[in-house]
C-alpha cells in the first residue's frame, strides 16, 4: 500500500522506526530510498515462551 503511494506521490514522506528492521530490505522494497540511522543502536534479545501465551500484551508488561 505504502510502495503504491510513493509511487503515485514522490512528495510523500515516510519515517518508519524499529529496532528490529531490516533496513536494506526495506530500502530494497521502496525503490532504493535513503537510511538514516541517527544516534545509536543497541543490541536486541530475542526471548521465546516454551509454551504459547494466551495473552501476549500481558505477559510483556510482566517481563519489562
Amino acid at each position: 500500500l505504502f510502495a503504491e503511494a510513493v509511487k503515485k506521490r514522490p512528495e510523500l514522506k515516510l519515517i518508519i522506526t524499529s529496532a528490529t528492521l531490516d533496513a536494506e530490505k526495506f530500502s530494497k522494497y521502496f525503490f532504493g530510498c535513503p537510511i538514516f540511522i541517527p544516534g545509536c543502536t543497541y543490541p536486541i534479545e530475542i526471548l521465546y515462551t516454551k509454551e504459547p501465551e494466551s495473552d501476549y500484551l500481558d505477559v510483556s508488561y510482566q517481563i519489562v
